[in-house]
């Protein structure tokens, strides 16, 4: 069994790597919190300590592309600090861009 999680592992880490962060959130988002949850599982209990670097790194790079995917930058809205007071604003855009 330790090589079968240890496959699934790698296969979620080539997942996360390889598709961009808006992707991820909007084709798998249902499947993300599940898949979260399970990486959390065995990060904290699993008696393979391979398998629970993995499910670390695993979650390290989900919370990576979550963080990138929601960056308001890409929509067009500015950047803003916890303690910034300024509104967030949409880019007007030409019509037909």
């Amino acid at each position: 069994m330790r090589m079968v999680r240890q496959g699934v592992l790698f296969a979620v880490c080539s997942v996360f790597l390889s598709m961009p962060s808006q992707s991820l959130l909007v084709e798998l988002r249902d499947q993300l919190f599940e898949t979260r949850a399970w990486l959390a599982d065995v990060a904290e209990g699993d008696p393979d300590g391979d398998c629970g670097n993995l499910a670390v790194q695993s979650l390290v790079l989900l919370e990576n592309s979550l963080k990138t995917g929601l960056d308001p930058a890409p929509l067009g809205l500015p950047s803003r600090s916890r303690h910034d007071d300024t509104q967030w604003t949409l880019k007007s855009y030409p019509a037909g861009a």
